[in-house]
């Protein structure tokens, strides 16, 4: 308990001022409006991302992506087509990542099947590993997306590695074309990704931590490649190569 208070002021944001014999002390109290909003009963809320009109979507474990209005209010469900629904419909399986890109497209990514592109236009476009096609992504396990200054779009693949989407063409950098130097005996399991102020790309994987920096020009050939594991002796390693986020 604080001793016997001398003086206090409130403040135009109703701080409380106040000093006692043991100098000047604030107290802030916040209110905060929270609302719950239940997507389905039983349903387990996975991601969740605002889209540029305002409207945020939830994607669910079990495969639902509602559609909600600023007010939390539900507008209807993301369909297997591609269109918004009044009824509750499942839309693909385990929906673990929602993110929207700096040109308006929500990309979908779940846990076995595959990425979901949904541009501004509402166009629904769905890409699955192809054999067939170095350039396909080679994962059907999508866990993060981040967007570089030139757009492209880096994705966190939980067999595949670090995956980059070269836009506009939808064409896919990974440890099996271009990024040579991507060691994906070791990394192939990523949880999620982001970057710096400069570009430099960090993934946070099961073995570590790992950076790429592609450079300006993005020749994905020559991209450096970096990484950082837990070491037995060195106390300065990481402490576990388990790493969950960075930020």
């Amino acid at each position: 308990l604080q001793p016997k208070i001398e003086h206090h002021f409130i403040d135009r944001q109703q701080n409380l001022w106040f000093n006692s014999a043991r100098g000047l002390s604030q107290l802030t109290i916040r209110k905060q409006r929270t609302q719950f909003v239940d997507v389905r009963a039983g349903e387990r809320v996975r991601s969740v991302c605002c889209r540029h009109d305002g409207s945020v979507w939830a994607g669910t474990m079990e495969g639902y992506l509602a559609v909600f209005d600023s007010d939390g209010h539900l507008q209807g469900w993301l369909s297997p087509q591609g269109t918004i629904v009044g009824s509750s419909v499942r839309f693909s399986q385990h929906i673990y990542a929602l993110f929207k890109d700096s040109q308006h497209r929500l990309w979908i990514g779940t846990k076995g099947a595959g990425l979901y592109i949904l541009d501004a236009q509402g166009r629904l476009t769905h890409l699955m590993p192809d054999k067939e096609n170095a350039y396909s992504i080679n994962s059907a396990e999508i866990y993060d997306f981040d967007e570089d200054a030139s757009g492209n779009i880096w994705i966190a693949t939980f067999s595949g590695g670090v995956n980059v989407c070269a836009m506009p063409e939808l064409r896919f950098i990974h440890c099996n074309n271009d990024l040579r130097h991507y060691p994906k005996e070791q990394f192939r399991k990523v949880r999620r990704i982001t970057h710096t102020a400069d570009g430099l790309v960090i993934a946070s994987t099961t073995s570590g931590l790992l950076t790429i920096d592609a450079g300006k020009k993005a020749d994905w050939s020559k991209a450096r490649i970096q990484t950082a594991c837990h070491e037995q002796d060195n106390t300065a390693s990481l402490r576990t190569n388990d790493v969950m986020q960075t930020s």
